[in-house]
């Protein structure tokens, strides 16, 4: 009897959609402001130190998490994740206070220096908002 050998395709952790950025940079909030034991709080747990669209998703974060941390769904007052590709002018208020809150977690914590390289080139990318 002859042995039958499958590959299996190894799939992407990306949606399609953002699959031409997964080297863009992103910049999380640092305090994580999801509610502590959901499902949300914990992906976002895992991806919060991220500094790319691929490491975000490599690390369980999902696309529904994207809209809604990006505020691009207009569902939610607060953003929680800066994407060099999805920032628009009528929310830089809601990106500095996102900002100002890295600003003080940082002061206050170790954090590896991508964070704070993406921190001051998203610092710079909305003060030309």
């Amino acid at each position: 009897m002859k042995k039958v050998t499958t590959l299996k395709a190894k799939e992407s952790n990306i949606p399609l959609s953002f699959r031409n950025n997964t080297d863009k940079k992103i910049l999380f909030r640092l305090f994580n402001p999801k509610r502590s034991k959901s499902k949300s709080f914990a992906r976002y747990e895992s991806a919060r130190f991220s500094t790319t669209i691929k490491s975000a998703f490599d690390n369980s974060y999902q696309k529904i998490d994207f809209e809604y941390d990006t505020t691009n769904n207009d569902r939610f007052k607060s953003v929680n994740l800066l994407s060099e590709f999805s920032l628009s002018p009528k929310k830089k208020a809601l990106y500095q206070d996102l900002l100002a809150s890295n600003q003080e977690y940082i002061s206050k914590n170790k954090v590896s220096e991508d964070i704070k390289s993406n921190q001051k080139f998203f610092s710079d990318l909305v003060s030309k908002l």
